[in-house]
């Protein structure tokens, strides 16, 4: 059998799990570590000892990418909180705004499921800086309450048909990532707000000693200097550029050196990390000319990313997946749509014409296994060359107008409705953008072998923190080089 060396940080904690898993009144534990800790290579040994007690576990993260990274690390199944916690076939409308001659805002509601878990099992939550407790209201689905963690607590505690509910939760996070979008500290890497909040006995841990990319790496020597800049400590850090994995990249040759990167490593290994989606369009546009020169429009071979949960496929695809074109059609399908659109102002209702342009693909994904699928089905295509990050609100308001005018004699909210509303195409249109460069919050989660970074927009950051925060995320996606815009 194998030795297993752990840090003296690593092996306290892995003395207070212990505790922690057979305590009566400890129901929550927090790990939490910075880039470079071992949280991972702890979680694996913390799953072998769970193996030697024959204890259940699960092991979940709040994106796909963020689930199939730990799957693949941890060496075990591991799924997106959504899959493991919501049911799927329980679908019901729910209409907002002036109902009768105006159509209001429509919003789909997927049920929290019955646990079936045993009433001993520990889930185990990676990533757990991202997960949110605060509801988005701009989404057309919503999944429980809105809020994800505190689905996911009532959740755990369901009662189980058998015995009492003695589940455990372990939330895994780095504390210097940014925090959920709209949130402004990760709720479930607090112990204070997770026992004001929910009534949870919670305990917190913190891993300081680093031990992983090795002492020379440029990259965690950045990471390590910013996360005490974040504690108050030191000036804010310069790049060591005499290090190996640290470079320059001039911002006017930028497509020429992630051309020679994708070269080196292959495309799904190299990303450029943007402040905002418009930056991000703009790269998009200028790489995309190098890989398909004087070609316009989508392309087979292009690289896509998810913007949006679409849950009308067999395969599970998630806000942040990547997918590519493996076919097309030439020629896209463009549909005008007539809507009522209230004006606050005048209180008056008017019609507005919204078109919406849809295209035929075929997309190679990986699903939550780590294998590729191809699935057949329609994208909307005027967003991927749109500077915002999903299609509006009048946009939404239109995919739901143009289903009911298909099919006109579908009562809303009847089961026959929903059903043919669920594997609609068209309404069920994937929203993806071009997937060469991403915001720093879409790239969370996700690891790289080169990384580009653009820092441009973080110094009009609401404070220093949050630009801190915003600039270790990124920096900790690289896992091989790390590539500085300047």
């Amino acid at each position: 059998m194998k030795t297993i060396t752990l840090t003296k940080g690593q092996a306290e904690f892995f003395e207070k799990f212990k505790a922690f898993i057979k305590s009566k009144e400890t129901e929550v534990m927090i790990l939490k570590g910075y880039a470079g800790t071992g949280k991972t290579f702890l979680v694996q040994q913390l799953l072998e000892w769970l193996d030697t007690r024959e204890r259940e576990y699960r092991l979940m993260a709040p994106t796909g990418r963020a689930a199939k990274v730990l799957g693949t690390k941890a060496q075990e199944p591991a799924y997106t909180i959504h899959k493991s916690i919501y049911s799927f076939s329980l679908m019901e409308e729910e209409r907002g705004g002036k109902k009768g001659k105006h159509l209001g805002n429509v919003k789909y509601h997927y049920r929290t499921r019955q646990n079936d878990d045993v009433g001993n099992t520990v889930y185990i939550v990676d990533e757990a800086s991202m997960v949110n407790d605060t509801a988005n209201d701009g989404e057309m689905y919503q999944f429980g309450s809105g809020r994800l963690l505190q689905d996911f607590i009532k959740y755990s505690k369901q009662e189980p048909e058998k015995g009492t509910c003695r589940r455990k939760i372990l939330f895994v996070g780095d504390p210097g990532q940014l925090p959920p979008v709209g949130a402004s500290f990760s709720c479930a890497l607090s112990k204070d707000y997770l026992r004001e909040t929910y009534e949870l006995n919670c305990e917190s841990f913190q891993l300081t000693e680093v031990v992983r990319q090795g002492k020379d790496s440029g990259i965690l020597e950045y990471a390590t200097q910013l996360r005490n800049h974040l504690r108050g400590e030191g000036l804010r850090p310069a790049f060591n550029f005499s290090l190996s994995d640290v470079h320059r990249a001039p911002r006017e040759n930028i497509v020429d050196y992630y051309d020679r990167a994708q070269k080196k490593s292959g495309l799904e290994e190299v990303i450029l990390v943007t402040f905002s989606n418009r930056l991000a369009l703009q790269y998009n546009q200028a790489i995309r000319q190098q890989l398909f020169p004087h070609q316009h429009g989508l392309q087979i071979g292009d690289r896509l990313m998810l913007c949006t949960n679409n849950y009308a496929y067999e395969v599970e695809l998630l806000n942040g997946d990547f997918a590519r074109v493996i076919d097309m059609d030439p020629e896209a399908e463009e549909e005008a749509v007539r809507v009522d659109v209230f004006d606050p102002e005048t209180k008056n209702w008017s019609k507005q014409e919204v078109v919406l342009r849809f295209r035929d693909v075929f997309l190679e994904v990986i699903d939550s296994e780590g294998e590729a699928q191809e699935i057949e089905g329609k994208i909307i295509d005027s967003l991927l060359d749109s500077p915002n990050r999903d299609i509006t609100a009048l946009e939404r308001k239109a995919l739901y107008q143009h289903f009911r005018n298909r099919y006109p004699k579908l009562k809303p909210g009847s089961k026959k409705f929903n059903e043919k509303l669920g594997e609609d195409p068209y309404f069920n249109a994937l929203r993806l953008k071009y997937g060469y460069a991403i915001t720093g919050h879409k790239a969370q989660g996700g690891e790289w072998q080169f990384v580009f970074v653009d820092f441009e927009g973080t110094q009009y950051m609401r404070d220093e923190k949050e630009s801190i925060r915003w600039s270790y995320t990124a920096v900790t996606r690289a896992k091989g080089h790390l590539l500085v815009v300047r």
